[in-house]
Order: C-alpha cells, then structure tokens, then sequence
C-alpha cells in the first residue's frame, strides 16, 4: 500500500511539472511558456503522458487494470530533470534573480538534479554479472 501512494505520488508530480511546459491550459495555470522566450515543450512521451492522465489521475475503466500497467519511472524522471535543468539553466540567465541568495538557491536546485541523473541512471542500467 505504501509503495502505491508513493508511485502515485511520484507519478502525479511528473504530470504536473509536464504539464507545466503543454501550451494547453485553463485560465489559471502557470506555464513555462509565461516566461517570455520560453518556448520548452512537454517531456513525458503523450502515451506516457496518457497513460498517468488515466490510470492514476481521473476515475476511469482503464483505471481498474493499473496492475497489469508497467511503469517505466526512472526513464520518466530522468526526462523531467534534464528537463528541468535545461529550464533553471534558461531562467538563470534569462532572468536571473535579484539577490545572491536567490541565484545560490536556483544554483543548487540545477546542480543538485545535475547529481542525481548518473545515480538514477545508474539503477537502469543491466546488471552485468
């Protein structure tokens, strides 16, 4: 049960940040897009994409069949924080912030999602014993 919140939660995060980056929205979304000159498209594969919108988010007959789904969620976080260095690297220098401390913190986020790509990458690789 734990393991499933967990996957849940990871996988509603994804679709949340890449949909930060769809040109689709309500009136009250935030987009990458609103950043002017930002132009970055949505990283999830649309069947990957898809398949979170109705297996996990919405209540549907696909829904009901989630245990026969395999999920692919270090390919699918490894797109989002290459994703999401390739948009902190555009807003550092794009609109860089105001203070030091805003700068040193936007610096650490990219560097620390800089560091976890081999490791998660590393987990996805064949053992070779």
């Amino acid at each position: 049960m734990i393991h499933n919140a967990a996957l849940d939660s990871a996988m509603i995060s994804l679709r949340c940040f890449n949909e930060f980056f769809a040109t689709t929205r309500r009136k009250d979304d935030i987009r990458a897009s609103d950043f002017p000159g930002v132009t970055m498209q949505p990283f999830l594969p649309p069947p990957e994409a898809t398949a979170i919108h109705k297996y996990l988010a919405h209540v549907t007959v696909s829904r009901g069949d989630i245990v026969t789904k395999p999920w692919f969620l270090d390919d699918m976080v490894l797109l989002g924080l290459q994703h999401g260095i390739l948009f902190l690297s555009t807003i550092e220098t794009t609109f860089p912030p105001p203070t030091d401390d805003g700068q040193a913190e936007l610096r650490g986020v990219r560097v620390a999602a800089h560091r976890l790509i081999p490791r998660i990458a590393k987990r996805n690789e064949p053992n070779m014993a």
